[in-house]
């Protein structure tokens, strides 16, 4: 809508006007949910870890999420202290987990939720399934960094190539 506006109003170089905000304003959403995204996804071992420990010592479920919320900065700590607050209003935690694992696109939370709510119907060792989900993220994480690293080259030579061009333009 702002491209036609832009054209009537300014002509062609008013359809530039146009589209440039829309696809900043769509660029920089992109980039603040990746962001947080990531942030999720360097967070949840520790926590996880955190949780292990609470459980090793005795803590039910519920306590032990409930004091690693305390500990954990945002975003995953706002998460879990939603979780702690839904569930004490009566919901199960396999459910709110599992919502919050939809909502925030994060697949280890949905395992963790499917852990918890298996352990919960069937019995096990709930430290151990929770230890084996954190040795794998934490093995997901370090190939997400050495990946990253590997592609680093790259990823700057595309973003040289696509400049230069306006770059030249100007």
């Amino acid at each position: 809508f702002t491209a036609v506006l832009g054209v009537v109003s300014f002509g062609a170089a008013g359809a530039l006007a146009g589209v440039v905000p829309v696809m900043g304003w769509r660029s920089w959403n992109a980039r603040r949910a990746r962001k947080r995204r990531e942030q999720l996804a360097d967070q949840l071992a520790p926590a996880l870890q955190l949780v292990v420990g609470h459980l090793r010592i005795g803590r039910n479920v519920m306590a032990a999420l409930s004091e690693v919320a305390e500990d954990t900065p945002a975003p995953l700590g706002d998460l879990l202290r939603d979780v702690v607050s839904e569930v004490r209003l009566g919901a199960a935690v396999e459910e709110v987990l599992q919502d919050v694992a939809e909502r925030e696109q994060d697949r280890h939370l949905g395992v963790v939720a499917s852990a918890i709510g298996l352990q919960s119907r069937h019995g096990g060792s709930l430290v151990e399934i929770l230890e084996t989900v954190v040795e794998t993220i934490e093995e997901e994480d370090r190939l997400r960094r050495d990946i990253r690293s590997l592609t680093a080259d790259g990823r700057l030579s595309a973003t040289v190539l696509l400049a230069m061009p306006p770059a030249m333009f100007v």
